[in-house]
């Protein structure tokens, strides 16, 4: 039952505000960057990220919840509401990646025909994206 409503709320479980101003202790922003959230929800923890990183930060994130995306785009510079895995952008794009997928299984499935979580295939599909000596 929990996880069927897990799922009815398309899995979104949003990062807290203490947990994003923790995870900014630990970088610095001394010039421009780019950050983004695959699955952006509200948008608070990356705009809450960016805020105590501080320096010049374009914000990017991509939402499946319709409702969710109006908000998120009042707090970053970029949302798109789509499914991430059909979202393409540019190999070494980004800065910083703040990644708080979803925790299931996936209709991926790997070589031996078995399902993919998501937060596995998040973290495959974002790596890529990520500029040389950013973060995941």
């Amino acid at each position: 039952m929990a996880r069927q409503s897990a799922q009815a709320k398309l899995l979104y479980y949003p990062t807290s505000d203490e947990v994003a101003r923790l995870a900014a202790t630990w970088f610095s922003n001394p010039d421009k960057s780019r950050l983004a959230d695959p699955c952006c929800g509200k948008a608070e923890a990356l705009a809450l990220f960016a805020q105590t990183v501080g320096g010049e930060c374009e914000t990017w994130g991509v939402e499946l919840s319709y409702t969710r995306v109006q908000e998120a785009r009042a707090r970053l510079n970029a949302v798109l509401p789509a499914d991430f895995f059909g979202v393409r952008w540019a190999r070494r794009s980004i800065s910083l990646c703040f990644d708080n997928p979803p925790y299931d299984f996936s209709h991926f499935t790997n070589a031996k025909n078995k399902r993919i979580r998501y937060e596995e295939k998040f973290v495959r599909d974002m790596t890529p994206r990520i500029a040389p000596g950013g973060h995941h």
